[in-house]
């Protein structure tokens, strides 16, 4: 399954936005090392076929596919 590109920069908004939020209660380099992993793990999400366009709508399925990509 293709994802297309407005599927990636929904997630990547949705991950900026989610971290401007509450950008106040952490440093730069935790918003930084956030925002790479959750931007990763979305890329790792489309890769797997799956269309997620928010990072707040992730699921179980999604944890697991994800766990199981990473362990083999």
């Amino acid at each position: 399954m293709k994802i297309s590109n407005s599927m990636t920069k929904s997630l990547n908004h949705s991950i900026y936005t989610l971290i401007k939020r509450h950008q106040h209660t952490m440093s730069f380099s935790q918003r930084h090392s956030i925002t790479s992993r959750l931007t990763t793990t979305g890329k790792d999400l489309h890769r797997l076929g799956f269309g997620l366009r928010h990072i707040q709508r992730i699921k179980q399925k999604h944890i697991n596919a994800l766990v199981t990509h990473w362990q083999g």
